[in-house]
């Protein structure tokens, strides 16, 4: 329930109000900064206030959390009445006011701890059970991390409710690790020039393997890194439990139901057809060298690309690559390019 802000508005009341009322009638200035609807659950504060002789007396904090339009001259609004302590420690008054009184979008009190709050969480961020405190004990179950205590917050993350530091960090290769343990893996895709060339060389040996994780190593036991998939289940070969680099390739060709599982490095320009008929079917094109390499639909094939059909996809640098996996449908396949860029 993200509270809104207003500058400069003022207003005064349409219709007297007793210390109970919560629904009434202001007055609209046009063209009026209240015309748009206020979204479910936001809010914004007023404070409403009488004069007597020039001077304010009477300080009220309104919460409004409803506004409606009734005429070219009017809101009417719905609110809760004494939200913060004027003028005494322990509590909050409401008052009544007549037609004509006044009401002002101003900071207030509440506003400005809440931002303090949110300064000393980033404060202490190099604390994390310090930090963690502040989040739970300021949102109470409904923040980002929709953590209701330190030690809810903490489990989120896959820290636990005790015995570790608290640190969470992205290692090199883009995994989320906490208390030195990778809780989530990064996305797919090589991270730097210097391992893209060492992915090039293994594949160029033929006897490079991946094997599902996020890590490439070639016959001579180098890891060579990538960003994982995610899962080993969603780029598991259908008869092997590793994906196979398979040795370069060159001119068009039609892939195949081998294929699947493999990182097909093509060498020169070349045309990679996905045929119809293919199950379960997942192939990572690595351009091996420069030139076109593209993959085309075949009849009966739909190919997507960032959320739209494609007619075809492509890449011509060196270490650029296209990945192809299944879709929601028989003969439908996702493709995501990598470029470098």
């Amino acid at each position: 329930m993200p509270q809104r802000s207003l500058n400069n508005f003022a207003t005064s009341f349409l219709d007297a109000v007793s210390p109970s009322t919560t629904q009434f009638r202001i007055v609209r200035a046009a063209p009026g900064p209240l015309d748009l609807p206020l979204p479910d659950g936001d809010f914004f504060l007023l404070t409403a206030f009488r004069l007597v002789n020039g001077r304010e007396v009477e300080h009220e904090v309104m919460r409004v959390n409803e506004v409606e339009l009734t005429s070219t001259g009017a809101y009417t609004v719905t609110v809760q009445r004494a939200q913060e302590r004027i003028g005494s420690p322990t509590t909050s008054t409401a008052y009544a006011y007549g037609v004509g009184d006044l009401l002002e979008a101003r900071a207030t009190a509440g506003t400005l701890d809440g931002m303090l709050q949110a300064r000393d969480n980033l404060r202490t961020l190099a604390d994390p059970d310090e930090a963690l405190e502040n989040l739970g004990a300021g949102v109470t179950g409904a923040a980002v991390l929709k953590a209701g205590n330190p030690a809810e917050a903490r489990q989120i993350l896959g820290v636990g409710s005790g015995g570790g530091s608290g640190t969470v960090d992205v290692d090199e290769n883009g995994a989320l690790v906490a208390d030195g343990t990778v809780v989530a893996p990064a996305y797919l895709g090589v991270r730097t020039a210097s391992q893209i060339t060492a992915i090039h060389d293994a594949i160029a040996a033929g006897t490079a393997t991946y094997p599902g994780g996020s890590e490439l190593i070639n016959d001579a036991g180098e890891v060579l890194t990538l960003r994982g998939v995610g899962t080993a289940a969603r780029f598991t070969p259908t008869s092997s439990s590793e994906i196979q680099v398979q040795p370069i390739r060159s001119g068009n060709s039609t892939l195949i139901q081998a294929d699947a599982g493999a990182v097909i490095p093509v060498s020169g320009a070349a045309a990679l057809t996905v045929p119809t008929g293919l199950t379960g079917f997942s192939a990572q094109i690595v351009r091996h060298d420069v030139g076109t390499l593209t993959v085309q639909p075949a009849a009966g094939v739909t190919l997507f690309h960032a959320g739209a059909s494609v007619g075809s996809l492509s890449v011509s640098q060196k270490g650029q690559w296209i990945l192809i996996m299944p879709g929601s449908a028989t003969n439908e396949y996702f493709l995501t390019r990598y470029t470098g860029a």
